[in-house]
């Protein structure tokens, strides 16, 4: 659960396994108990890629990483969030070895893309 500068809403990230691969998904909440507006928020890879089999977003670059902190994330000089992801190139199994490490940035928070053509 993360907040965006200037927004009173909460978002939650979470992923789906449709049987071939993840994908991540955004929904969002006023009060933390009602949820909606589920969208998604980044999808496979291109065939032949290290995320084509999935994504699974969620280690998020946030403004304070104070235990007290709200989880709000961090814009940088550039105009853009950035969060690392957890990938698979395969698709058609649970967690197909091997993993991979991207790193996925966004222009508003909700919509995130591959920021690097190669793992890292």
């Amino acid at each position: 659960v993360y907040q965006l500068p200037g927004d009173y809403l909460f978002y939650m990230s979470f992923i789906g396994f449709d049987g071939d691969g993840y994908q991540t998904f955004v929904t969002e909440s006023s009060d933390l108990l009602h949820w909606g507006n589920i969208r998604l928020a980044m999808g496979y890879g291109d065939e032949g890629t290290f995320d084509h089999g999935g994504v699974v977003l969620g280690a998020y670059l946030y403004e304070s990483y104070d235990v007290d902190a709200s989880r709000i994330l961090k814009r940088m000089n550039d105009g853009k969030f950035y969060s690392l992801y957890g990938a698979y190139a395969k698709k058609g199994t649970y967690e197909p070895d091997p993993g991979y490490q991207g790193l996925a940035s966004s222009e508003d928070g909700l919509v995130w893309r591959r920021e690097k053509g190669q793992s890292i």
